[in-house]
């Protein structure tokens, strides 16, 4: 039987606080204009209220919006990386993490609402072996009130994935990794697939639901793909994280029981649309799975230790 998540204990330490050190924003956009302009001044403020040193950059995907004139009108420290085109998520979170001059990063989605108190309780987490610290995502009205719901700073939680929707992260232990593998390009997996190498490695990734926010989910990847494209990619990606990462026990028991019936199953449901194409997607892009296996292979833990540190056993079986 699964067990449940597991709270994660409050680990600040002496230099834990708010301020202590600087902060690089690091916010990917492809056309995404509107969304800067609500976003962006909100993020600013919030640096500001959190009294930190603080610069923004933002990762231009190749836009051909206002982009460029939403920058200029903000008033904060902000500078633009611009690539020639949209060469997706991973990558440009890659490129812009690079270029942070600070050792925190808050990595931040152009969709998402930061109320003035969210990055504060972000900042106090210090502890050595931590990699990241999310934020929640909650309505907008839960975001932007003053009163956090009760039994909130009681339930922080630890987790596989990097809630790279809204989180400050090491700079450094990222570089030192990798980054996102581009693998998992242009989007989708490519959190759960870094947070499996940190959990691997010995590192550890937390949630706080002190810390709120709102999320304009898919605002940008439904402009982009169509829903049976989306499907395709997602469990293209799925199917290369496993692949990547489960112990020989569970990917013979992924081969041989649930990859053929997953495939049956859409062949009768959907005609075949979605997981044979992704099946085939994965397979032309096995070698990179299996370079990463052979990396992943000197780690000194497995996926299975870091579902079971999370409680997200249940969750691990219902991918495969």
């Amino acid at each position: 039987m699964a067990s449940k998540p597991r709270p994660e204990a409050d680990p600040r330490g002496a230099g834990g606080t708010p301020g202590a050190r600087g902060l690089s924003v690091v916010m990917p956009t492809w056309n995404g204009a509107p969304l800067l302009r609500e976003s962006l001044p909100l993020i600013a403020a919030a640096c500001e209220a959190a009294a930190v040193p603080y610069e923004i950059v933002v990762v231009d995907n190749g836009s051909e919006d206002e982009t460029s004139e939403v920058l200029a009108a903000l008033d904060a420290p902000a500078r633009c990386i611009r690539l020639d085109r949209n060469y997706g998520y991973a990558y440009a979170c890659n490129a812009g993490i690079r270029e942070a001059r600070e050792p925190r990063v808050l990595l931040i989605n152009n969709d998402i609402l930061a109320p003035p108190h969210f990055l504060a309780p972000l900042l106090e987490w210090d502890r050595d072996d931590l990699f990241a610290v999310g934020s929640v995502m909650v309505s907008r009205e839960e975001a932007f009130s003053e009163e956090a719901p009760a039994g909130m700073a009681d339930s922080r939680r630890a987790q596989i994935g990097v809630p790279s929707h809204c989180c400050v992260l090491d700079r450094d232990r990222f570089l030192a990794l990798g980054g996102f593998d581009l693998l998992f390009s242009p989007a989708m997996w490519e959190e759960m697939d870094l947070g499996a190498r940190i959990w691997r490695s010995g590192g550890r990734i937390v949630t706080d639901p002190r810390s709120r926010v709102f999320h304009y989910t898919r605002a940008t990847i439904k402009r982009v793909f169509s829903y049976v494209e989306y499907e395709r990619i997602y469990h293209r990606h799925r199917l290369l994280f496993l692949w990547k990462h489960l112990p020989p026990r569970l990917l013979f028991r992924h081969l041989l029981l649930r990859l053929p019936l997953d495939c049956a199953s859409d062949v009768l449901t959907r005609g075949g649309w979605v997981m044979t194409p992704a099946l085939l997607g994965a397979i032309g892009r096995l070698g990179g799975a299996i370079t990463g296996r052979a990396t992943c292979r000197r780690c000194p833990r497995s996926l299975w230790d870091a579902a079971c540190d999370t409680g997200e056993e249940a969750d691990l079986l219902s991918w495969l």
